[in-house]
C-alpha cells in the first residue's frame, strides 16, 4: 500500500515497464510487480507475454520475431487509455523484445504513454552483473 502521500508524488498515472533478465533476481521482481494486481494492493493492470528462448532438445526460439510482434500488439493495447490516477506493469522476458534492438518499440510506447499525460518507467534488475555477464 502506499505510504507516501499522493501529492508527494511526482507523477500520478503511468506505465511500470520491467525487463527481465534471467538469473538476475528478475523472478523475484516480478513477484513483487504481480502482488499489486490484487484488488488489496491497488488492482492494477499487469501485462506480460513471452515463451521460453531456449526449447528443451537446446535449439534457440524457431520464430523470435513472431513472439515479439505478439507482445508489441499486446503491449500496444495495454498502454492505450490509461486512466488520470492509473497505474500500470508490464513484464518483457527475454523473447518478448530484445533491448539490443527494441528501441523503436520502447520510444513509441514511451510517447503513447506521455501523450497521455502519464509518465513510463523502464527498469531492469541486476543481482551481481560481473558475475552474470562472466558466466
Amino acid at each position: 500500500r502506499r505510504t507516501i502521500p499522493r501529492t508527494n508524488l511526482p507523477y500520478d498515472c503511468g506505465v511500470v515497464f520491467f525487463y527481465h533478465i534471467p538469473s538476475t533476481g528478475g523472478r523475484s521482481i516480478n513477484q513483487w510487480l504481480r502482488k499489486y494486481k490484487r484488488p488489496q494492493n491497488g488492482n492494477v493492470s499487469y501485462y506480460q507475454y513471452w515463451e521460453v528462448s531456449t526449447l528443451k532438445d537446446g535449439l534457440f526460439h524457431a520464430d523470435p520475431d513472431k513472439c515479439e510482434a505478439k507482445f508489441a500488439e499486446g503491449m500496444n493495447e495495454h498502454i492505450q487509455n490509461l486512466g488520470p490516477n492509473e497505474w500500470r506493469v508490464a513484464h518483457s522476458h527475454v523473447t518478448s523484445t530484445y533491448l539490443n534492438e527494441s528501441e523503436d518499440l520502447l520510444n513509441e510506447w514511451r510517447s503513447d504513454v506521455e501523450a497521455q499525460g502519464c509518465e513510463m518507467i523502464n527498469t531492469i534488475m541486476l543481482r551481481d552483473p560481473l558475475n552474470h555477464a562472466m558466466s
